[in-house]
């Protein structure tokens, strides 16, 4: 009876010495590497025991294939369990190993029972293949081990590639698949939780808002933080629709690669049922997901209608305020004009009683200093000179006032009276001298 186990072993690229390492050892119990294309001769008539390296993307295969003319399986396992001893991959961050258990004599009943001495399983998924029966043992992926039960019914090159080449890559996809599946639900968990929370935040504001309506309205402070609060929610829930969508499409597209990678395998054929089984639990996480990425993008649309109703209160309140302010302006305007009506009544009142201190005080001086020259000049006269006197000192006196303020424009008229006001002392000033000096003695 011959019998064959094959072993496919998956690492990261970040793995590779752990690889190597197995590889040596290996290499020690007179393991051949594959030297190419058809060089892989596992399912013949003779006994041998090769290896070969594979790549799937960022992951790392290292299949490795024995067949044993007699004997049983564990004879084979024990070698190799050795060999993972010596490499240290026990306890290692190896992704996953595939185990396929061969055999061409016995019926298929039992192999089935000699399999549970070498891999403890529950349940079995059938697959027909040419030259012989294959079944994946514990079908849903467990941690880190799969096993295979293939009884071989005659020799084919076909076989050599398929299991050579063919199932170790379909495995690789479906690992792929289970890691990047547990990844998102993991990360889905945490994110149902974080949407819980940011809506039971919203539906607590939104009370807030609702009752607000039935009291004096809010400070703007109070609904500025409301904002700021809805605004942390939104952008966490829009990380969050970004991680799940990104989950979502990724899955989608790695459950086409299992599609892509199982299509054209000549020497099995898959039923459509017998497939979807296979991947129905990944469909199930991809409706989570989708139904995660609905309930995010709904409440991601929630967020951002309550942050524009928030901010649409603000505006409201700016705007009453602004109003209200503006009715202040308007008031304090009107309290200024009236108190520039005063002031100028003020200023005209002060400005006559000026003037008429300055034609008094004008007319006594001159009297008290040319009292000859005063009376030599007629009532009439006298009158007029000191009123122009004291109409060009008052306007003078103004214009300079404005002038020492800053109204520069003012800096010609001041000029002009300044000369005027020169020229009227000066001409009383002379004519006094000379009424003076030709009044009699």
């Amino acid at each position: 009876m011959a019998i064959s186990v094959l072993r496919y072993y998956y690492f990261l690229e970040d793995d590779m010495a752990k690889m190597d390492q197995l590889c040596s050892e290996l290499k020690r119990s007179d393991f051949k590497p594959d030297e190419g294309a058809g060089s892989w001769r596992l399912f013949s008539s003779e006994e041998g025991q090769q290896l070969n390296r594979m790549r799937y993307g960022n992951m790392l295969l290292l299949v490795l294939g024995v067949r044993r003319l007699q004997g049983r399986w564990a004879s084979i396992l024990g070698p190799l369990d050795e060999a993972e001893q010596e490499a240290g991959l026990p306890g290692s961050d190896i992704l996953a190993r595939v185990t396929i258990f061969g055999s061409d004599e016995g019926s298929w009943e039992q192999l089935l029972e000699s399999a549970h001495g070498v891999c403890a399983y529950r349940d079995a998924i059938r697959f027909d293949i040419d030259h012989g029966q294959l079944a994946r043992l514990n079908w849903k992926w467990p941690h880190g081990n799969a096993c295979y039960l293939f009884r071989q019914e005659g020799l084919s090159p076909a076989l050599d590639s398929f299991f050579g080449a063919s199932l170790p890559l379909i495995e690789a996809a479906m690992i792929r698949l289970n890691m990047v599946s547990d990844l998102y639900w993991d990360r889905l968990a945490i994110v149902s939780k974080e949407r819980q929370e940011c809506d039971t935040r919203l539906s607590h504001i939104l009370h807030t808002q609702l009752v607000s309506e039935r009291v004096p309205l809010k400070e703007v402070e109070e609904l500025e933080e409301q904002v700021r609060e809805l605004s942390f929610s939104y952008g966490i829930l829009a990380g969050d629709y970004s991680l799940i969508s990104e989950g979502s499409n990724r899955i989608a597209g790695l459950v086409d690669d299992v599609i892509r990678q199982t299509k054209g395998k000549y020497v099995v054929h898959l039923k459509l049922d017998q497939m979807e089984t296979v991947l129905q639990p990944y469909r199930d996480r991809l409706a989570q997901l989708k139904k995660a990425e609905e309930d995010l993008r709904m409440s991601r649309e929630n967020h951002q209608a309550a942050i524009e109703v928030v901010r649409s209160r603000i505006d409201i309140m700016m705007s009453r305020e602004n109003i209200a302010t503006q009715e202040r302006i308007k008031d304090l305007l009107e309290s200024n004009t009236s108190i520039q009506r005063q002031s100028l009544t003020f200023q005209v009142a002060a400005g006559i009683i000026e003037f008429i201190v300055l034609v008094y005080y004008s007319l006594s001086l001159w009297k008290e200093l040319a009292p000859t020259a005063y009376m030599l000049v007629p009532p009439w006269l006298q009158l007029a000179g000191s009123v122009l006197l004291s109409a060009t000192a008052v306007d003078f006196t103004h214009l300079l006032a404005e002038y020492q303020q800053g109204e520069k424009q003012v800096k010609g008229r001041l000029a002009f009276f300044a000369i005027v006001l020169f020229l009227f002392l000066a001409m009383i000033i002379l004519a006094s001298i000379i009424l003076q000096g030709n009044a009699p003695h």
